[in-house]
């Protein structure tokens, strides 16, 4: 029996046609019109925009959970950085999350929102006790670890936040979820 979690590449494969669904209706959007998508590892982010020299990180989620899942470490024995810590080291400004499901895109300055979850663990608003979450990878090999954060919680340093479920060619993804 394999032990439960996600394959990393497998997340990658799925995620990448609902990446460009989002940066799709994104660019429809004046502040986001310029940005063009971005494939391979030697990229900073998802889309960067050749305009203003801006990059921005789309994570696909495909659950209905009332949380932001904040990921603290890409890999947590190694300590690497994960979620809006590695890409504020890149440099990357907006910090996007796309819930297929629900067909909802919020759009987060990314040092805004590390400052918050910063601010809000060291308040002991979230913890690690009350909020930590470890998620296996690639069956186990090694482990991912975020917060689960309420959407509301961090609704006040939203730059955008949009309802595409209504807007064709929207697809709620019930086929492939």
């Amino acid at each position: 029996m394999q032990a439960a979690g996600y394959d990393f590449n497998a997340q990658l494969d799925k995620a990448l046609p609902d990446e460009q669904r989002a940066l799709f209706f994104l660019q429809n959007h004046p502040d986001f019109a310029g940005f063009q998508h971005c494939l391979g590892k030697q990229a900073q982010a998802d889309a960067y925009n050749p305009e203003t020299g801006e990059w921005l990180e789309i994570k696909v989620d495909y659950t209905a959970y009332p949380n932001h899942f904040v990921e603290r470490y890409s890999d947590k024995q190694r300590h690497l950085p994960g979620g809006p810590w590695q890409y504020a080291e890149r440099g990357v400004k907006y910090y996007v999350f796309f819930y297929k499901k629900l067909g909802l895109i919020y759009v987060f300055n990314t040092v805004s929102l590390l400052a918050r979850v910063q601010s809000y663990l060291e308040e002991g608003r979230i913890s690690d006790a009350s909020h930590g979450k470890n998620i296996p990878q690639r069956n186990g090999l090694y482990w991912t670890y975020g917060y689960a954060i309420n959407k509301t919680w961090l609704t006040d340093i939203c730059l955008l936040t949009w309802d595409i479920s209504h807007i064709s060619p929207f697809d709620s993804g019930k086929k492939d979820d």
